[in-house]
């Protein structure tokens, strides 16, 4: 009697890890592994961050999808031709530009947070990892006004990753497949490699930019912990009494982006000291998140040194002692060249933000530099660098409506409006109806609690900037849109103002000063051309006595304006910052650039 044909076993899914051809484990204490060790992620530790990363893009994609029509559709501040207008790079590429309808949009978000899902849970893991890539480019490229630190770390971790075995612990990929003789402990790869790398050029490249006279003196954190629209209240304010313990921070601060960064490639007791930067930088990224609004940017970074952790302490914390037997992962040869040549584009690029500091240029070629666009490994990390900002503010938005009513649209409350006092020297921003009265320059309890999102934020905070006025024109219109859209009539908005009050950090123990500084001006009946003939920069005539700003010579000062006492300076020389809102980078700043840093 004929035995039946045993049948075939099923296909090994792709992502499963894979029994390698050479099975017998590499000699203990040798020097090959010790390089192994050194430049191998444990595959535990990968499995945990790709979960926590699925996670997180999950979330992300929640909180865009609250702006699709503000960011990401033509009835908002970035419609598709003023993306374009505004120079749209030929290396750039996005999916989110192939159409401005708000429902579309929508349907690419759903599409995005599918794949972050099948990342988080390991299903499919290759394909979900190239997926969210592909998509968190696409997104970047549409509404990139809105981006900060956080966003391009995340977008890197994600590049790296679509090479890196994902799927061997902790995933449904491992699940469906068949055990492996020997089951691996490391991933060994150039990609590895640059997962690493990445990190430590984030801090080390920070730190070598972080050429201020602050970081040498130990007052950085004081500058940092007074930016008022990043802060957080109370504990700010309790930290902020306690100078010398902000000196330490300082210091320390500095110490660890230093060493932190060589030490992570330790060949001696590399567990413990790999254990310990990772903890290290987690606990200072804690620090970020206790204290200051920057979005997600924390995480990202935390969830980025949970992916390094070695596997010394997860054999601490568990009795996995078998996987020690089975060989390292490896990828094929054309894989590696590849990502060598990213890995000198990497090190290129983060070489050429360090010029001011090295004294020459360090410009990556033309040849190779299109590449890095391409694939979006443009990155410089420049936070707090040279040194924290040393001004910040707020804004306020006083409109009016076609019956002849004040609104402040920001706040969506009437207009404060007080008597002209200019006695500390400031320009007024008067009344245009009574020019005896002026914008009242309060400060908000807490101004980093305004702002619906860190998105937001990051976009407020941009449009302060000089070098993005073009992009006013647009948030004119969107802000007339969303207004008119629910209110008709004489409660129609017919123009409004932009104004930022400007607070200068003083020296510790000294008094402030806020600033009111006009930054646009949007009639929402006029024509986009009309609009920005408004607000070209013009020659500024001499101001008189009072600083009410252009006035003809020999006007009479309006009625209550105390003029300053003789001799006293109009205008008090302000902090070190660049002129006309151009100041220098904040916590987690992309090149000021809005479509090509």
């Amino acid at each position: 009697m004929s035995q039946p044909e045993a049948s075939a076993p099923p296909p090994r899914p792709v992502d499963a890890p894979q029994p390698s051809r050479h099975p017998a484990p590499l000699p203990r204490g040798g020097w090959q592994e010790v390089l192994h060790e050194v430049f191998g992620l444990d595959l535990r530790s990968l499995g945990l961050m790709r979960i926590l990363l699925g996670a997180m893009l999950l979330l992300d994609t929640a909180v865009r999808s609250t702006d699709i029509s503000n960011f990401y559709s033509d009835q908002g501040a970035f419609p598709r031709t003023a993306v374009l207008e505004m120079g749209w790079s030929q290396w750039r590429w996005s999916l989110h530009m192939g159409t401005g309808e708000p429902k579309l949009i929508g349907v690419l978000f759903a599409i995005q947070a599918v794949f972050a899902v099948m990342l988080m849970v390991g299903y499919r893991t290759r394909l979900a990892t190239i997926a969210s890539w592909i998509f968190v480019v696409s997104l970047h490229a549409r509404a990139s006004l809105v981006l900060q630190a956080g966003d391009i770390l995340i977008r890197l971790i994600l590049f790296w990753s679509m090479f890196l075995p994902l799927a061997a612990r902790f995933s449904v990929d491992a699940l469906r497949g068949a055990e492996t003789p020997r089951p691996p402990r490391l991933a060994v790869s150039l990609a590895t490699v640059g997962l690493m790398l990445q990190m430590a050029y984030m801090y080390l490249f920070t730190a070598i930019m972080k050429s201020g006279g602050v970081w040498q003196n130990g007052m950085a954190v004081y500058y940092a912990l007074s930016i008022d629209h990043y802060v957080k209240q109370p504990q700010t304010s309790w930290v902020m009494q306690l100078p010398n313990f902000m000196k330490f921070l300082t210091g320390s601060t500095m110490v660890l982006e230093y060493a932190g960064p060589v030490a992570l490639f330790s060949p001696f007791l590399r567990g413990p000291i790999r254990t310990l930067v990772c903890a290290a930088f987690i606990g200072l990224h804690i620090g970020f998140f206790t204290f200051m609004e920057i979005g997600f940017f924390p995480w990202i970074c935390m969830i980025a040194w949970v992916g390094i952790l070695p596997g010394w302490l997860w054999d601490k914390l568990s009795d996995w002692q078998i996987v020690r037997h089975g060989p390292p992962l490896r990828v094929p040869l054309p894989v590696n060249a590849f990502l060598a040549l990213c890995l000198v584009i990497v090190t290129w690029w983060n070489m050429s933000t360090i010029h001011k500091q090295v004294g020459r240029s360090m410009a990556v070629p033309e040849q190779i530099r299109w590449i890095g666009n391409v694939l979006r490994l443009d990155q410089k990390w420049d936070m707090f660098a040279p040194y924290p900002m040393k001004d910040d503010g707020w804004y306020v938005l006083p409109g009016r409506l076609s019956n002849g009513q004040s609104v402040e649209l920001w706040r969506k409350e009437p207009t404060r409006w007080v008597p002209v006092d200019t006695s500390d020297g400031h320009v007024p921003i008067l009344n245009e109806l009574d020019e005896s009265l002026e914008l009242e320059r309060f400060k908000p309890a807490e101004a980093s609690s305004e702002f619906k999102s860190q998105r937001w934020r990051k976009y407020m905070r941009n449009l302060w900037v000089k070098t993005n006025k073009s992009w006013r024109l647009y948030y004119g219109k969107h802000v007339c849109r969303e207004w008119n859209a629910t209110h008709k009539g004489g409660e129609s908005l017919r123009s409004f103002r932009m104004v930022y009050m400007k607070e200068y950090t003083p020296k510790p123990g000294g008094k402030t000063k806020i600033e009111p500084v006009l930054i646009w001006k949007h009639d929402c009946f006029k024509s986009n051309d009309q609009v920005k003939s408004n607000n070209e920069d013009k020659p500024a005539e001499a101001a008189p006595a009072g600083g009410l700003g252009a006035r003809p010579a020999g006007a009479a000062l309006p009625a209550g304006v105390n003029a300053p006492a003789v001799g006293t300076a109009l205008l008090p020389p302000p902090p070190p910052t660049l002129a006309g809102g151009e100041e220098e980078a904040d916590p987690a700043a992309e090149p000021p650039a809005p479509i090509d840093p």
